[in-house]
């Protein structure tokens, strides 16, 4: 099961289970047995059940099972998606970047983003525990320009079990809801720096820049985690290409 920090391990479960019709299977195999596991007043270790009162544990079971039965997801589902490349159209349907939540702060004299932080973690699940087994989180910092944004990242890949492959972070540049351009770095930990140039160029007008962390896991490439700045203003071309927040 994939989820994002904001996801909870439920939600994780539900989202998964809406978009793969065999994984939904096994879920509800799990989940009906964590039900009558519960019901026998056996400890099920899964966030949600075992970390909330037998009620609301219950309670919380039985909403996912209902979502597995219909196929609906607790949040927007992660879509497994084709690989991001420089011929991908600005058109990332569930994936917008505009729906992202602001993550960070601006840093000394409001001319770069700092504090970002995305991530994303596989649990495994066997008869009535779920463990981690495969986290990756990325600390993004971002220096924007008219023409052009730098994003660097320092990442950690840990627990480290080989589940993840082409980790990689997606930048994107917006102005006034409108996508005007995207880049991708090199596989994470490890990436340098990457850069997001803006066409058309943004003298004058507002930059806000998004960030999407990338795995490939079990065939398929998921968007997991994605996190925006707030609108920076760039300088005329006449002053300069600096943009601040």
């Amino acid at each position: 099961m994939l989820r994002s920090p904001s996801e909870t391990a439920l939600q994780g479960i539900a989202n998964s289970a809406a978009t793969d019709v065999a994984y939904r299977a096994r879920a509800q195999a799990a989940v009906k047995q964590w039900l009558s596991s519960v019901a026998a007043g056996q400890k099920v270790t899964v966030p949600g059940v075992n970390d909330v009162s037998l009620a609301a544990g219950t309670a919380n079971l039985t909403v996912l099972s209902k979502q597995l039965a219909s196929g609906t997801a607790a949040t927007t589902p992660d879509v497994a998606v084709a690989a991001p490349s420089a011929e991908t159209p600005l058109d990332v349907s569930t994936n917008n970047p505009n729906t992202y939540s602001v993550r960070g702060e601006a840093g000394s004299g409001n001319l770069y983003w700092t504090g970002m932080e995305v991530a994303y973690e596989a649990d495994y699940c066997d008869g009535d525990t779920c463990t981690d087994e495969d986290k990756i989180v990325s600390k993004v910092t971002i220096d924007p320009g008219a023409t052009s944004t730098r994003i660097t990242n320092s990442s950690i890949y840990s627990p480290d079990h080989g589940d993840f492959a082409n980790k990689h972070l997606e930048g994107w540049a917006i102005n006034h809801g409108n996508l005007v351009g995207n880049g991708n770095s090199t596989n994470i930990p490890g990436a340098g720096p990457f850069y997001v140039g803006n066409s058309p160029h943004l003298y004058g007008t507002v930059l806000t820049s998004a960030v999407t962390l990338w795995v490939y896991f079990l065939g398929a490439y998921h968007a997991g985690d994605g996190a925006k700045t707030h609108d920076a203003t760039c300088e005329a071309e006449s002053v300069g290409s600096a943009c601040r927040y």
